[in-house]
C-alpha cells in the first residue's frame, strides 16, 4: 500500500485565517457593544414608562398634580424646606432597576457642585424590596439649604426629575425664545437658546406653583452626564438669584426648557441622545438654518469653558410627560 504524505498549512495560510478570525471578532465586539447600549436604552425606556405609570397614579390621587420632588415648603413661617425625593413620594423603590443604569455620580451637569435639582441620592436596601433614605439629609430650614453637599453619597442614582407648571413654563419659554430671535440684539441669542439668563421677577414664577401638571425625566445616557441640559443653579458669573427657594424652581423650569427644546421643529427634543445618534438630524446645523436659527445652536449647551468639548457629544436620555 502506498501512503500519501499529509501536507500541512503554510505560514501564509495560517496568518490569513488568523487575520480573518481577528476581523470577525472585531466586528462582533463592535456589534456587541452597540447591542448592549441599545439594550440598556430599551431598559431605560421601560423604566421611564414604569415611573410614568406611578406618576400618573399619584397625579390622579393628588388633585391632578405631580410631586414637587426637588423641594417644597412645609410651612410659611419659619420657612422649612423639604428635600424629599420623588422616589419616596410615589413609592418607586421596590426594585433597584429604577436607578439610572448609566449614571455614576449625582453631579449630572458636571459643574463640580450638587444642586438641589440634582439631589436624589441612592436609597439603602434594608430588606427584601425595602429601601430607606437618610432622613437627616432631607429636612432643612433657613437659607443654608446647600449644607448637605459634602455628605452626599456617590454612585448610581435615580433619574433626574423636573416637574413644572405649564402656565409658568409658557412664560419662561416665550421669554427665552424672544431673546433667541430678537433681531436687534443677536449677540444675546445664545442666552435665549441655552437659558443662560435668569427670568425676571415680573414673569410670575412664584414658588410653589398651584400644581405641577407636566414633568421631564432626564437620564445621563452613555456618556454619564447631561452636558449642561440640567443647567447650573448658579449662573456662570457665580450669582445666586433670590429669593432662596425660588431659584431651584426656576432652575427646574430652565431644565424643562432645555430638555424640550426643538428649535428645528422636527418634533424631537434637540439634545436627546436617541435623536442625535439615530438619523443624526438633530445634530446637523442645516436643519436649524432652514428655520432661520443659528446652526451653531444644534450643539449641546456648554455653560463653562472647561466643558466646551461637550458640544460634540451625544446627549442625555430625555423623557417628557404631560405636554
Amino acid at each position: 500500500m502506498r501512503f500519501q504524505a499529509r501536507r500541512g498549512f503554510t505560514l501564509i495560510e495560517l496568518l490569513t485565517v488568523i487575520a480573518i478570525i481577528m476581523i470577525l471578532m472585531g466586528l462582533v465586539v463592535i456589534g456587541m457593544g452597540r447591542f448592549i447600549e441599545r439594550a440598556k436604552i430599551a431598559a431605560a425606556s421601560n423604566t421611564m414608562n414604569q415611573i410614568r405609570n406611578s406618576m400618573t397614579l399619584y397625579f390622579t390621587k393628588n388633585v391632578e398634580s405631580y410631586p414637587p420632588a426637588y423641594g417644597y415648603l412645609t410651612s410659611a413661617s419659619p420657612e422649612v424646606f423639604c428635600l424629599e425625593p420623588y422616589t419616596v413620594r410615589v413609592g418607586l423603590f421596590g426594585n433597584e432597576d429604577f436607578y439610572d443604569s448609566f449614571s455614576e455620580s449625582l453631579d449630572t451637569n458636571m459643574d463640580d457642585f450638587i444642586d438641589l435639582p440634582e439631589y436624589c441620592p441612592p436609597a439603602t436596601k434594608t430588606g427584601l424590596d425595602k429601601y430607606t433614605f437618610p432622613s437627616d439629609m432631607y429636612w432643612l430650614s433657613g437659607p443654608n439649604v446647600m449644607s448637605t453637599r459634602d455628605r452626599i453619597p456617590q454612585g448610581p442614582r435615580p433619574y433626574a426629575y423636573f416637574p413644572i407648571n405649564r402656565k409658568q413654563f409658557k412664560r419662561v419659554h416665550d421669554y427665552y425664545y424672544a431673546i433667541l430671535t430678537d433681531p436687534e440684539h443677536p449677540e444675546h441669542a445664545e442666552d435665549g437658546a441655552y437659558a443662560r439668563t435668569w427670568p425676571p421677577d415680573n414673569l410670575g414664577l412664584f414658588f410653589p406653583p398651584p400644581k405641577y401638571d407636566a414633568f421631564v425625566l432626564i437620564g445621563v445616557g452613555p456618556m454619564n452626564h447631561t452636558a449642561g441640559v440640567i443647567p447650573a443653579t448658579r449662573l456662570a458669573d457665580g450669582s445666586e438669584p433670590q429669593p432662596e427657594f425660588v431659584q431651584y424652581h426656576v432652575t427646574a423650569l430652565r431644565a424643562f426648557y432645555l430638555a424640550t427644546r426643538d428649535l428645528n421643529e422636527n418634533m424631537r427634543p434637540d439634545f436627546d441622545f436617541r435623536n442625535r445618534t439615530g438619523q443624526g438630524e438633530d445634530a446637523e446645523p442645516e436643519t436649524y438654518e432652514a428655520k432661520g436659527i443659528n446652526g451653531d445652536f444644534a450643539q449641546l449647551p456648554a455653560q463653562y469653558d472647561r466643558v466646551a468639548e461637550w458640544a460634540t457629544l451625544e446627549g442625555p436620555l430625555i423623557f417628557v410627560y404631560g405636554m
